[in-house]
């Protein structure tokens, strides 16, 4: 998806010094704003404690980052997964392990709702010419250098929240905004996310985006809230692909399709 969002991220930042990302999630768009914005201060939320005490730990660096690469140098198994899934996490370093040890370790990545890829009996995915167990995806190396690299994009220059993107998005309506809020399904529960946001929540959001400057957002291009909530305003459909079965497209549009709206400039 990345790569055809990159002609209006290149529009959104024109003359821009500051960036805003209410949901921040994995990261995609916002590093790749810091790693072409050197110059650009970045002002970045996600509600889930998971995910936003990882990038506080990743834009602290130091100690903390050196504890978070050290608890991730790890053999993968299906007690460690147990156990770590139960864990309360109480400190930034404990959360941050938590999230990107299930995000490696889970069918899917997903942090919630999941289960460990190969299944807890371990024996993988039948019929595949690899054998997908808990530890394919895990790479301790790997993980060390992308946080060290993660860290020196954003390290000094941004700001991390742990709130309601909503409420976190009023005081920042002049900066230039990227938003891409957890979709709602019409079952009413997406598993992808922790942190839900229900049809109502949507609707704020929908309001809250009219009072910002200048945003690009990103949605779901399917269902009752695009059509009905975030319809009136400039948008684009862009085809894309997906490898998950859990995100494959329903209902009456366009399967793997992307909306794409927009506010305060062109491209």
């Amino acid at each position: 998806m990345l790569p055809k969002l990159i002609p209006f991220l290149k529009a959104m930042m024109e003359g821009e010094t500051e960036y805003c990302d209410p949901f921040m999630g994995g990261g995609s768009v916002a590093l790749w704003i810091a790693q072409n914005y050197p110059k650009v201060r970045l002002f970045i939320n996600d509600k889930d404690e998971l995910i936003s005490a990882l990038w506080r730990v990743i834009v602290a660096g130091e100690d903390d980052l050196e504890r978070l690469i050290e608890r991730l140098n790890v053999k993968p198994t299906v007690p460690m997964w147990e156990e770590v899934k139960a864990n309360t996490s109480s400190t930034d370093v404990d959360r941050a392990f938590k999230a990107v040890f299930l995000n490696r370790t889970s069918f899917n990545g997903m942090i919630y709702h999941s289960s460990p890829i190969g299944g807890r009996d371990q024996q993988g995915k039948k019929g595949s010419k690899r054998v997908w167990t808990i530890g394919c995806q895990y790479n301790p190396t790997r993980l060390a250098t992308l946080l060290r690299w993660y860290h020196k994009m954003l390290g000094g220059r941004t700001a991390v929240g742990c709130e309601d993107a909503i409420t976190w998005m009023k005081p920042r309506s002049l900066m230039p905004t990227f938003i891409d809020p957890p979709y709602f399904p019409e079952s009413g529960q997406n598993n992808l996310y922790g942190v839900q946001m229900s049809a109502e929540d949507h609707k704020a959001l929908a309001a809250q985006m009219k009072l910002v400057r200048k945003w690009l957002m990103t949605y779901d291009f399917s269902g009752a809230i695009a059509k009905n909530l975030y319809f009136g305003f400039d948008m684009r459909v862009v085809p894309v692909r997906y490898s998950s079965p859990s995100t494959r497209k329903e209902g009456t549009w366009k399967q793997d399709a992307e909306l794409v709206a927009l506010q305060g400039f062109t491209a």
